[in-house]
């Protein structure tokens, strides 16, 4: 007869993995996720965005500089290469999110973001919260921004056009 775990050894199994995987880099934690609020919440923890020496990052076993300050050119410049590849016209948020795929994925891959926006748990999902706010502002007539050169909201209220083609 075969004897099934009692709920204290199943806890405890369940305790020593959490253990086990809570001990890995947070790339290998990246790799191992299962859902995007649980993705955000690797990338947003303290061992991720704040490294020991501010000025380095650890990604893949190297020491690799890190720039912690948002690129509102390359958001746009990836902005605009998916506006493009969908045809010049995107409803905002499926924008912000195809945005939060591709950072996520060069995080994966190189060590580092492209954009390097803050993740924000949303009610409907992560949203690089900087970029959200390029999209609501507007532009502004005090200065001219990359974003506002290349990317405009559309005449419907919810989506994003491109006003020029994107320099790759």
């Amino acid at each position: 007869m075969k004897k099934y775990p009692d709920n204290t050894e199943i806890y405890a199994l369940k305790k020593s993995r959490r253990r086990e995987i809570e001990s890995l880099p947070p790339i290998e934690r990246l790799k191992m996720a299962k859902s995007l609020q649980e993705m955000t919440r690797i990338v947003s923890s303290k061992r991720v965005q704040k490294p020991r020496d501010p000025n380095w990052s650890i990604a893949k076993g190297r020491k690799v500089p890190v720039k912690s300050k948002f690129d509102e050119t390359k958001t746009a410049q990836l902005a605009g290469v998916l506006l493009q590849l969908r045809g010049g016209r995107m409803h905002y948020m499926k924008l912000i999110k195809l945005m939060y795929l591709v950072d996520r994925a060069a995080l994966l891959r190189w060590g580092s973001p492209i954009t390097f926006d803050n993740y924000v748990s949303m009610p409907h999902g992560p949203v690089l919260s900087s970029t959200l706010d390029l999209i609501n502002e507007g532009p502004t007539f005090e200065r001219e921004t990359p974003w506002h050169d290349l990317i405009e909201r559309s005449t419907d209220p919810y989506s994003v056009r491109l006003k020029t083609k994107p320099n790759t």
